[in-house]
C-alpha cells in the first residue's frame, strides 16, 4: 500500500487574555480529548489505545493516520484525495500551514530514497542507536566530570563526524514479522556491580525500537539480568503488536526473541521453579506463560552475532563494525574517526 505524507503546523496567532486562560484550563487534556471536537464528522477516528497522539481513520476508500504533537501534525494515508479532504476540514477549525511532504518532524530529518527513508542526526540518540551506550555511560558523570570523561565525549564527537551520513534506514519490507534481540552485561560497572541491559526490535529487517539502560538493582547472576531484560523487551513487543493491530497490520505469532544465554532460555521454557530463581519477581515469570500461549518463541543466538552488544558494552572496532552493519542494515565501505564513511544500502 503506497502512502503519502504531509506535515502540518498550527499557526501561532495573537489571542486574547480570555482565550489564553481557556487554553490553560485545557492543558490537562490529552491529544484525543483536544482533537475530538475539532475533527470533521465525515472522518470519525478510531482512537489508538496504544498511543494517545495517534488517530486512525479507515474506510473502503482508504486509511488515514494522524500523529499529533502539540501544534505539529504528521498525516499519512493510502489516498491523496482523502488526505486533501481531511486537511480542508481541519483548516475550517484551525489556522494551519501545510508544510508539504515529510522532511523535518520534531527535529528529525527524513530523506526519501527510491526504496527507503533515512532518519539522520538532530536528536542524536533517537536516530543514532550506535552511540546510545557511549552517551548513556558519560551522562552518568555529568554531576562530577573529569578529564577522562571529557576525552570520552571528544571520542564520541569524532565518531559522529566520521559517520555523519549514517542514520536509520527504513526499507520496504514485511510488516508481519517482529523479532527482538536482548542482552545484558552482567556487573558491567565494577564500582557499583550494576548491569547494563539493552534490546533491539526489528519489524521485518528494519530497526524500529531499541533501548540501553543501567539497572538500579544488582543481579545475583548473569541469567537473572538477562531474564529481566527479556521481560522488558516483551513489553515493547506487546506494545508494537497492539499498535500495528490498530493500523490494520496483523503480526504473525509467535514473535521471535533472541538471546545468547542458554540458562535464560531454560528458565523461560521450564515450568519448574528452580531454587536460584525464587527471588526473581513474579512479573518477570510472565515470559513462561507467553511461550506456552504461543505469543513468544525463544531462540538462542551466538554471542558474536548478538546485535545488542552495541547497547550494553564497549566493543573493539572489528566487533563493533560487524554488529553496526547488521543493526543499521547498511554496508559500510569505510569508517574512521574524523573522516566520512562510504555508506551503501
Amino acid at each position: 500500500m503506497g502512502l503519502d505524507q504531509c506535515v502540518l503546523d498550527v499557526r501561532k496567532e495573537k489571542i486574547s487574555v480570555d482565550q489564553l486562560k481557556a487554553s490553560l484550563d485545557c492543558t490537562h487534556l490529552n491529544g484525543r480529548e483536544y482533537m475530538y471536537p475539532c475533527l470533521h464528522p465525515d472522518y470519525p477516528p478510531n482512537y489508538a489505545i496504544s498511543d494517545n497522539s495517534m488517530f486512525v481513520f479507515s474506510s473502503p476508500k482508504g486509511m488515514l493516520v494522524l500523529l499529533l504533537y502539540v501544534d505539529d501534525i504528521l498525516l499519512t494515508g493510502s489516498s491523496s484525495s482523502l488526505i486533501d479532504s481531511l486537511i480542508t476540514s481541519l483548516k475550517q477549525e484551525f489556522a494551519m500551514k501545510e508544510l508539504g511532504e515529510l522532511g523535518y518532524f520534531l527535529r528529525i530529518e527524513a530523506v526519501r530514497g527510491p526504496d527507503s527513508i533515512v532518519l539522520t542526526l538532530q536528536y542524536l540518540t533517537i536516530t543514532k542507536p550506535d552511540i546510545c551506550f557511549g552517551v548513556n555511560y558519560v551522562s552518568q558523570f555529568m554531576h562530577s566530570p573529569s578529564d577522562i570523561h571529557l576525552q570520552l565525549v571528544k571520542k564520541i564527537l569524532r565518531y559522529l563526524k566520521g559517520t555523519i551520513g549514517l542514520g536509520i534506514t527504513l526499507k520496504k519490507d514485511s510488516l508481519q514479522h517482529l523479532k527482538a534481540y536482548t542482552d545484558s552485561d552482567w556487573v558491567g560497572y565494577p564500582d557499583t556491580r550494576r548491569s547494563t541491559s539493552g534490546y533491539a526490535v526489528f519489524l521485518g529487517n528494519n530497526l524500529v525500537s531499541w533501548s540501553t539502560k543501567k539497572k538500579t538493582i544488582v543481579s545475583k547472576f548473569s541469567a537473572e539480568a538477562e531474564y529481566k531484560c527479556m521481560s522488558v523487551a516483551f513489553g515493547e513487543l506487546k506494545w508494537l503488536v497492539d499498535m500495528l493491530s490498530e493500523l490494520h497490520v496483523s503480526v504473525e505469532t509467535p514473535t521471535l526473541l533472541l538471546c545468547d544465554n542458554t540458562s535464560v532460555l531454560s528458565f523461560a521454557s521450564n515450568p519448574v521453579f528452580h531454587a536460584r530463581t525464587k527471588h526473581i519477581e513474579i512479573q518477570y515469570h510472565t515470559i513462561r506463560e507467553l511461550v506456552e500461549q504461543g505469543f513468544l518463541r525463544l531462540q538462542h543466538i551466538a554471542s558474536e552475532d548478538q546485535i545488542t552488544d552495541i547497547f550494553t558494552k564497549g566493543l573493539c572496532f572489528p566487533s563493533f563494525f560487524k554488529l553496526l552493519q547488521s543493526l543499521m542494515g547498511v554496508q559500510l565501505q569505510g569508517i574512521s574517526f574524523g573522516t566520512s564513511a562510504e555508506i551503501t544500502s
